[in-house]
């Protein structure tokens, strides 16, 4: 009966994340984030601590071998390793929410990537960080636009192996119309967050990976309306 009972339950979120049947919805959007969690409880824990496990794995390596933080930690190149680390971290997490939230297998052999879609990444976020900045610097709105107009960028460099320029262009196309649910699904995930700070180490980490699942799912919906 349990079995039956999890094979339906696994049906209906299935259906619910299906592009076809999802609708621009920011409050679908968390919920099915909320639904693909349930699914994924343990792993999703576990990808956000090995990512983190990650970053300060190569931090301490970069400040603390063989006397390197004295003369280099503080130093241009090491700000900018940071960096690099921070990038490629960050572009884990989404490949890795992206498998999960698709329903396929996660393991080290396929989530750490190609040096060639890093670099895309890490250009793409080059590139949308410097557009947004320069939004900021014309009265703050125009950065808030870009930020979203950008947004699915980095996904798009992940999920479908597009180069920076190309990413940055589809992403202008597929936002065209769609600001509004980007916004005010960015302001539920924003009270999501703060709910979990408040419930401290366990509420925040469940509700970053709500938070990966929705922005997925949302990503997914715009693709598909786009089609």
């Amino acid at each position: 009966m349990d079995t039956n009972n999890n094979k339906d339950k696994k049906e209906v979120t299935a259906n619910l994340r299906s592009p076809k049947k999802a609708s621009l919805n920011a409050q679908e959007a968390v919920k099915i984030g909320w639904e693909a969690f349930k699914e994924h409880p343990w792993l999703s824990i576990g990808v956000l601590i090995f990512s983190q496990v990650l970053s300060v794995g190569f931090n301490f390596i970069l400040t603390n071998v063989n006397g390197v933080y004295e003369s280099f930690a503080m130093g241009p190149v090491a700000m900018v390793t940071n960096q690099l680390i921070s990038v490629y971290v960050a572009m884990v997490m989404i490949y890795a929410f992206l498998r999960m939230y698709d329903n396929k297998d996660v393991n080290l052999g396929n989530i750490l990537l190609s040096w060639r879609k890093f670099v895309n990444y890490f250009l793409v976020t080059i590139l949308v960080g410097v557009a947004v900045l320069i939004g900021f610097m014309l009265l703050i709105i125009p950065g808030v636009i870009l930020s979203f107009k950008l947004s699915l960028a980095p996904y798009l460099v992940i999920d479908r192996d597009m180069g920076p320029i190309n990413a940055i262009k589809e992403s202008w196309r597929l936002t065209k119309g769609n600001i509004g649910y980007l916004l005010s699904l960015a302001i539920l995930l924003l009270g999501v967050n703060l709910l979990g700070l408040l419930a401290l180490v366990v509420g925040l980490v469940v509700s970053i990976s709500v938070s990966f699942y929705a922005g997925i799912h949302a990503y997914r919906t715009i693709l598909k309306t786009n089609e």
